[in-house]
């Protein structure tokens, strides 16, 4: 039985200013909006999912999923 990555009731779901210092303690620098945006649209360093990993208003990116995005690259 193949596991899915969906959020959990316990992700924490952050504004990107808050996520960029986790994101960089974890995995080093390059977690900026403006890299995000790059990663997001380039699908690096895994296929990114609007819901479950980061959250848009408009065309603007507004949170992150620390905790699925952390799932993602740690697998």
């Amino acid at each position: 039985m193949k596991a899915t990555n969906r959020a959990n009731v316990t992700d924490r779901i952050l504004p990107v200013d808050e996520a960029k210092p986790i994101l960089e303690a974890i995995f080093g620098a390059g977690w900026s909006r403006w890299s995000l945006n790059r990663k997001i649209k380039n699908g690096e360093p895994f296929s990114w999912v609007e819901g479950r990993h980061y959250f848009k208003s408009g065309s603007h990116l507004r949170s992150i999923n620390v905790d699925a995005v952390i799932r993602e690259i740690i697998r």
